[in-house]
């Protein structure tokens, strides 16, 4: 029996001037909730589409394992920042003030975020060294020294700068990320990472929406978040989130 490939979007309307209603503060807190959980979902499909992939060729399969090891990065660097953002005093100050609105799965959600990122977490060090920043050089000087001689040295180019990619920079950048997550398995690196991205990252999805909830909630009512069946936009011929994957090599148009 084939798998139903259709799902319901409803769009929730909120005029600016309901928006304005709400104190600035709180309307900011709303905006950057949702916003971060926009990036993070968006950064977490692209993971899961590139590695899906997989191709015929070798060369297309290396470059696309380092293309997923490149939006991993940007990823975790995207929960590092957000946790900031809910760090910073001002909000701190906001999740006391609505803390009685946020229901108890999302205060759960916000413990488990407090004691991961109470600890020295890998998040935050790849975000500081690597992620959403260039490591210096004597740091870059030593990944370069750990790399073995028989490694890929190699840079992969084409007459499309969207088809190449200069790998042997990226094996010196992840001989860095080894080094800061004190593994120098790639593999057992790669499944440490996931094993504390995963839930980290549903965390903090979770802990966001319950924030927002407490908000609309507030001012909006909960029946803006209970909206019925059969009342969104039907969207037909859904694919499976396991189906769907991103090639490395592309053309354009022109190309052919």
């Amino acid at each position: 029996m084939e798998r139903d490939s259709k799902i319901e979007i409803f769009r929730l309307h909120m005029s600016k001037s309901q928006l304005e209603a709400v104190p600035s503060e709180e309307r900011a807190l709303l905006l950057l909730a949702s916003y971060a959980i926009n990036q993070i979902t968006v950064l977490r499909r692209l993971l899961i589409f590139s590695m899906n992939f997989e191709s015929k060729h070798e060369v297309e399969n290396i470059l696309s394992a380092a293309q997923t090891q490149m939006i991993l990065r940007f990823m975790l660097a995207s929960m590092a920042e957000a946790w900031e953002m809910i760090r910073r005093p001002n909000i701190q100050r906001l999740l006391l003030e609505i803390n009685g609105d946020v229901e108890a799965d999302g205060k759960e959600a916000h413990r488990l975020l407090k004691r991961h990122f109470g600890n020295n977490n890998v998040l935050h060090r790849l975000r500081n060294s690597v992620a959403y920043h260039y490591p210096d050089f004597a740091a870059l000087e030593k990944a370069f020294s750990e790399v073995p001689d028989d490694e890929d040295w190699a840079w992969y180019v084409s007459h499309a700068v969207t088809n190449g990619y200069y790998y042997l920079s990226d094996l010196v950048i992840s001989s860095h990320i080894l080094e800061v997550m004190g593994e120098r398995n790639p593999e057992l690196a790669f499944g440490k990472l996931m094993n504390e991205v995963v839930p980290v990252a549903e965390n903090l999805l979770d802990f966001l929406a319950y924030v927002m909830r407490a908000i609309v909630t507030r001012h909006f009512g909960a029946e803006m978040l209970s909206p019925m069946p059969g009342t969104g936009i039907a969207i037909s011929g859904v694919p499976n989130l396991n189906d769907v994957s991103i090639p490395f090599f592309t053309i354009r148009d022109q190309d052919i």
